[in-house]
């Protein structure tokens, strides 16, 4: 009786995802859903913004052009608005750390910022 049980258990807990193409039609193939998943999601991050009617036209043609690095004050700006008392990044440095460590410290944040977002 134990086998029919575990046999039973085993195959309620498979739980089979239907998958469909760009025609609708079924796709069973493990490979085939992979790529189909991967399709999907590449059509639906990969949108251009569709600007807002609220906005005027001069802010919606600004939306194409790309942003310039980070300056010192925006750095220092973002900094001072951080929350103090939440759980350590990563790194473990905390707001508090951030917010004390001077302009050497924004400095220092700025640049590390500036690396990243130029590679």
């Amino acid at each position: 009786m134990k086998d029919a049980f575990t046999n039973f258990t085993s195959l309620k807990s498979r739980k089979v995802s239907p998958v469909l193409d760009k025609d609708t039609n079924l796709v069973s193939d493990k490979e085939a859903k992979a790529e189909r998943w991967k399709e999907h999601f590449e059509q639906l991050l990969n949108n251009h913004p569709v600007p807002s009617p609220d906005l005027p036209e001069s802010l919606a043609d600004d939306q194409d052009q790309a942003c310039s690095e980070p300056c010192l004050a925006e750095v220092h700006a973002a900094v001072q608005r951080l929350k103090n008392g939440k759980a350590l990044d990563l790194c473990g440095i905390t707001a508090e750390m951030l917010k004390l460590s001077s302009i050497h410290g924004t400095q220092w944040l700025t640049n590390v910022i500036k690396q990243a977002w130029n590679s």
